[in-house]
């Protein structure tokens, strides 16, 4: 009997990893990483020196922005732990730059596209600018091959917004006719 028991492979038994969460045992704290960028500790550079910022924990029960701007980008990967959950209980850490980043678009309007400032730029004095250019450029200009100097020009626009807008445009640069 001896010989047949030897003869049968043992069973093999499986070490697991220490620090790893196997799939039956499920961490109800997060591991402490930064959330956003997933890393330990990241530098940044404060006062001409490079500093290693520390990570923080969250302190509301919902992460305020963190959660809202994860939700505004489809940031699933953030949702994934903080979406149903006490941010507090569960311990999520983030360095506050990270935050900072990338809930920066919350806090902040957003910019006009360089075609919205342009109009908006030139809104206040749309009707003296369209007078301006159908009798000076385009008559006396364009068809009239007149040269005249960008001061004059400048004089000229500044008289029709005076004239049509019954405004100071002394401040309007010759850049902008």
């Amino acid at each position: 009997m001896a010989t047949a028991e030897s003869n049968s492979p043992s069973p093999k038994k499986l070490r697991s990893k220490a620090g790893l969460s196997c799939a039956n045992s499920i961490s109800t704290i997060l591991p402490a990483i930064c959330i956003i960028c997933k890393k330990k500790e990241i530098f940044v550079t404060m006062k001409q020196k490079r500093v290693r910022e520390k990570l923080s924990k969250a302190q509301t029960l919902h992460c305020g922005l963190l959660r809202r701007a994860a939700e505004t980008k489809g940031d699933e990967d953030i949702l994934l732990h903080i979406r149903v959950k006490d941010c507090v209980a569960i311990e999520v850490r983030y360095h506050f730059s990270c935050y900072r980043n990338y809930t920066r678009f919350l806090s902040r309007p957003q910019e006009k596209s360089n075609v919205e400032k342009g109009q908006s730029a030139r809104q206040p004095y749309v009707t003296s600018y369209e007078h301006f250019c159908k009798e000076v450029i385009l008559e006396r200009i364009v068809q009239g091959k007149e040269v005249l100097r960008m001061t004059r020009l400048t004089q000229m626009f500044h008289n029709y917004v005076t004239k049509y807008e019954a405004a100071d445009a002394s401040s309007y640069r010759s850049v902008k006719i």
